[in-house]
């Protein structure tokens, strides 16, 4: 891989070797007289940066859109007990009263339960996958500075 020097500010030179990560900086030469570098490479500090502060920052979404599906997944089994125990009501009305038309009402609450029940399984999968595969729930790595650690006597 070839390698070319650039200055920058300061008066180092920088080793350009293919990407912004690839960059060794290295003092000037005694005397040397450097041309200026060119935009791309006048730009390569920032991007210097820029990749390393990608690095830094951790992927995923924020853990509160997994707490929005837990409630969201809470809701939909509350309204979903709730309609089964209407179910329930409407089946024990129509074997006390035989009433015309009341076994079709029992039918309605029946489906209603189950499409709730239904919505409310997909909900609490799509929730758990989400915590599993998208949350980012650690924080950021914290930032290493220059400093070499302290050694024990």
């Amino acid at each position: 891989m070839e390698r070319r020097w650039a200055s920058v500010a300061g008066g180092a030179s920088i080793a350009v070797a293919g990407t912004a990560r690839d960059a060794v900086a290295a003092p000037p030469a005694a005397g040397a007289r450097q041309p200026a570098p060119p935009a791309a490479t006048r730009a390569l500090p920032a991007a210097a940066r820029a990749a390393r502060a990608a690095d830094e920052t951790p992927g995923g979404i924020s853990p509160l859109w997994f707490w929005v599906g837990v409630g969201a997944t809470a809701a939909l089994g509350g309204a979903t007990v709730g309609s089964g125990v209407d179910t329930l009501a409407k089946h024990d009305d129509y074997l006390n009263t035989r009433q015309a038309g009341g076994d079709e009402a029992g039918r309605r609450a029946e489906t209603r339960t189950n499409v709730l029940l239904g919505t409310t399984v997909a909900a609490g999968v799509a929730t758990g996958l989400l915590g599993l595969l998208a949350v980012r729930w650690s924080s950021a790595p914290p930032r290493r500075t220059g400093a070499a650690p302290a050694r024990p006597r």
